[in-house]
């Protein structure tokens, strides 16, 4: 699977990163204060940024205000952006371009969402037309589009003089060295004395010396990376590649189990594994071939950094930088696909997705992230085609899987169980440790059927392979507390879920019910009221923490928190349950602790929740 970490620990550069986001995100912001201001203000007043709460200054003349005919078109854009819809703020700001609006603030947010829509060739026009307007201009953003499309056309001697152009700013401060430094590469000229100060700087020094088949630079700088502060799990794979490449077979291998004991279920990493041990290393690395490649990857490598830490408008428009560099550089679409993800822009993740070739290692990958989104658009039957199709043609276990979890988030647990057992089959018709998830899918879709006694089987699997992981001991131990089965031993194996997993409501909720369901009520408030702090509006903890309140004899509170779940709940069968107790209370506690419920209720969602990895 693409994964996206890599960088991630680099903390300490993240001030150096965050110059990234000024430097993109700042878009249109003077325009827009301008435009604030003279809409709330009479003209010669002063007002105040509501974000800020720096005085803004009057405009004599605004960029737009309301009766001009242009505003539409500006908010369209501005709004379309909120909302994450780049392709439609490029369509309001192409036509303000078109309309003879030279304003270089909106022609600056235009290249910059022109980069991050995917049309980097217009971004590099506006880019061009901003230093036309201003042949003095200090924009560090139009300077970086010209100097990656000089890289991209070969032209060095050109984008070397872009640089000396390039204001100093908290993004040139830390990308400069690396672009300036991949040009004089493009020279033939070793110049990596600037890139000291970070993990990534020095990858980049490294990948320089390779690129000039300076083995000794190279190695020099490896040995400092390597032991550099912030180097994280995934720069232990590079160092390993690195390693390989420079025909270091015991440092390769040192750092490829590193990376396989932390990620045990990577493939990847076992199959470089084998192949230094067969006396392939250096078969692993692939040296660039050119330096766009190389800039390329610095500006993939500073998006995925932007991405983790949320930023995901500086990463989209660092990603297309690296794509309009590298069109063949797959991660990238993949990134592209998942920030579109992350705001729901599902067709527009299916679109990056799709352009993954066939024939690219990664191709399953995609195509299980397009049925992904089919899933999240309610488009369940093409979701389920596409991974039939790699189960059945490729025996894509990963893609059997999903079936099985697409038809349990929809409640067909005889499907799933179909789905999740052929799975097994894949595997030979037994589940090895590494799976262990699939038993507890499985487990979890047999008791929600009615199965017990082949849930209570896959689920003590599972549980026997992770004794440790807290949804399993959740679930099991729910399930035999509801059914008045191993009653210590169950209420031991929740407690001990709550302890790995505190701040999970779900399970907090769990370990309040069960004590409830035993009588210990004074025990289950403290932890239901824990689960709602938790989570606030969920009605079936809302009503367990009503029913707990009642038994200890607060019931104007019980009544409170019943009429806060049924306002919250949209289950008709609970919201009856819950307008009887309103009227009458609970009845008699005798006998509820054998009493069996409805373990899907309070163990649903923490279940569903689970990530293997």
């Amino acid at each position: 699977m693409v994964e996206c970490e890599g960088i991630l620990s680099m903390r300490f550069s993240f001030v150096l990163i965050a110059g990234c986001a000024l430097f993109l995100c700042a878009a249109g912001a003077l325009e827009s204060k301008a435009y604030i201001a003279l809409s709330s203000v009479e003209e010669g007043q002063q007002s105040q940024d509501s974000v800020s709460g720096a005085v803004v200054k009057p405009v004599k003349e605004p960029l737009f205000t309301p009766i001009q005919p242009h505003a539409g078109a500006y908010l369209s854009a501005r709004f379309a952006q909120a909302r994450h819809d780049w392709e439609q703020a490029n369509v309001f700001l192409d036509q303000l371009v078109a309309a003879g609006v030279s304003d270089p603030n909106v022609l600056r947010r235009a290249m910059i969402i022109s980069m991050g829509g995917g049309k980097p060739e217009r971004a590099i026009q506006l880019a061009e037309r901003i230093v036309k307007l201003d042949p003095n201009s200090r924009n560090s953003v139009a300077q970086v589009f010209l100097i990656i499309d000089a890289v991209s056309k070969k032209k060095y001697q050109l984008a070397a003089e872009l640089i000396l152009n390039t204001p100093h700013d908290e993004m040139t401060a830390f990308i400069a060295p690396v672009i300036d430094s991949w040009v004089k590469a493009g020279m033939s000229k070793l110049d990596v004395a600037r890139l000291q100060n970070n993990p990534l700087q020095l990858y980049h020094g490294i990948l320089i010396a390779d690129y000039l088949k300076n083995t000794e630079e190279m190695a020099k700088l490896l040995k400092r990376y390597a032991e550099s502060e912030g180097v994280s799990t995934g720069d232990f794979e590079r160092v390993g590649d690195l390693y390989a490449r420079l025909g270091d077979k015991g440092k390769a291998l040192e750092y490829y189990e590193a990376v396989a004991k932390e990620w045990p279920n990577d493939g990847d990493i076992h199959e470089k594994i084998k192949s230094v041990k067969a006396g392939k290393g250096q078969d692993i690395f692939k040296s660039l071939e050119s330096p766009k490649e190389g800039l390329a990857l610095a500006f993939f490598d500073i998006s995925k950094v932007l991405y983790q830490e949320g930023n995901d408008e500086s990463a989209r428009v660092m990603a297309s930088m690296a794509l309009y560099l590298d069109p063949n550089l797959t991660e990238v679409r993949f990134l592209l696909g998942y920030i579109a993800t992350r705001h729901d822009r599902h067709e527009e993740a299916i679109s990056h997705f799709l352009d993954v070739d066939k024939d690219n290692k990664y191709f399953a990958d995609a195509q299980r992230n397009i049925a992904d989104s089919y899933e999240s658009l309610g488009r369940f039957d093409d979701a389920l085609k596409i991974l039939a199709k790699l189960a059945g043609e490729n025996g894509d276990l990963e893609a059997q899987i999903k079936i099985g979890d697409i038809y349990r988030r929809q409640e067909k647990f005889a499907q799933s169980i179909e789905a999740y057992t052929r799975a097994e089959d894949i595997l030979g018709g037994t589940v090895p440790e590494k799976y262990w998830h699939l038993l507890y899918l499985r487990g979890m879709s047999y008791e929600r059927e009615g199965n017990w006694d082949a849930a209570e089987k896959d689920l003590s699997q599972a549980l026997k392979y992770k004794p440790d992981q807290p949804y399993i001991l959740n679930y099991l131990g729910y399930a035999w507390a509801d059914r008045g089965m191993n009653l210590g031993e169950a209420l031991g194996m929740i407690r001990k879920a709550s302890t790995l997993r505190p701040d999970d409501g779900y399970i907090t909720d769990s370990l309040g019910w069960v004590l409830y369901r035993l009588g210990k009520f004074k025990e289950a408030v403290p932890a239901l009221e824990r689960a709602v702090s938790l989570l606030p509006y969920d009605p079936v903890i809302n009503d367990h923490l009503g029913d707990a309140y009642w038994r200890v004899d607060r019931k104007m509170e019980a009544r409170f928190q019943w009429r806060r779940a049924k306002n919250h709940s949209e289950d008709a069968k609970l919201i009856a349950e819950i307008e009887e107790k309103l009227v009458s209370g609970l009845a008699d506690d005798s006998g509820l602790a054998l009493l069996g419920t409805d373990t899907q209720k309070a163990n649903g969602s923490s279940a569903q929740s689970v990530s293997p990895k």
